[in-house]
Parts: structure tokens; C-alpha cells; sequence
């Protein structure tokens, strides 16, 4: 974001990865669009040995300096497990029908540098 430009990528974009998490847990895994519904994503890498039900909420976790923590994403409409069996791969009915979508809110981090900076210093 600047003065007068901002960049975005939907949700509903082959390379968008959102960090997200269940409401009820705080179980934490990546959200992404598999590219055939515009009103459903999956999340992966949730934990295989946890609870979890139809209907449960799924948040942003806060994770990153993209989105701010525990803003509504969607629920939960299908549990399965993955292959290897220890992950949980959830489908998703987003919250918001990208088709209908009119208005957007921009969010400028403004601590996203020194957030950064900080995690770059503990990644070296």
C-alpha cells in the first residue's frame, strides 16, 4: 500500500496461501483455492488427531503481516484425512461470495517492516 496505489491477490488465485486456523482449537493451517468452485477452498495441514466438526468456523490466524488475527473466512463442509493419514484436509465454504463481492478493505500494516526485519533476523 502507498499514498496511491495498493496491490492485492484474491483468495480465489492458484497462488494465493493464507495462514488460517480453526476458531474452536487454535489449530493453525494454510488455506488455498483449489480452482474449481468460486465459493469453496481447502485448508491443509491441520493436525489428524484433533476434533473436528461440519460447521466449524475458520479464522485467520494472524500469522502473517497479510491479514489481521480472527477475521471470519468460512466453515467447515467436508473432514478428510490425508493420505499418510496425520493431516486433515478441510473443505471450505468461504464466507464471503467472491461473486457478489462489490467493496474491499485495504488494511495498511504499519509495524509490517520491523515485523519483518524481525523475523529475518531469527530466520538467520
Amino acid at each position: 500500500v502507498s499514498a496511491n496505489y495498493s496491490t492485492v491477490i484474491s483468495v480465489l488465485n492458484s497462488k494465493f496461501k493464507g495462514s488460517v486456523k480453526l476458531k474452536s482449537s487454535d489449530y493453525h493451517g494454510t488455506l488455498s483455492w483449489p480452482g474449481n468452485n468460486y465459493q469453496e477452498a481447502v485448508v491443509t495441514e491441520i493436525p489428524g488427531h484433533i476434533n473436528i466438526y461440519i460447521g466449524d468456523t475458520i479464522v485467520t490466524s494472524g500469522l502473517s503481516t497479510i491479514f489481521p488475527a480472527g477475521e471470519m473466512v468460512g466453515r467447515v463442509t467436508a473432514v478428510n484425512h490425508t493420505p499418510a493419514g496425520s493431516f486433515y484436509e478441510l473443505n471450505v465454504l468461504l464466507n464471503q461470495d467472491m461473486n457478489k463481492l462489490t467493496r474491499v478493505y485495504v488494511i495498511r500494516n504499519f509495524t509490517r517492516l520491523e515485523q519483518e526485519r524481525l523475523e529475518q533476523q531469527n530466520n538467520d
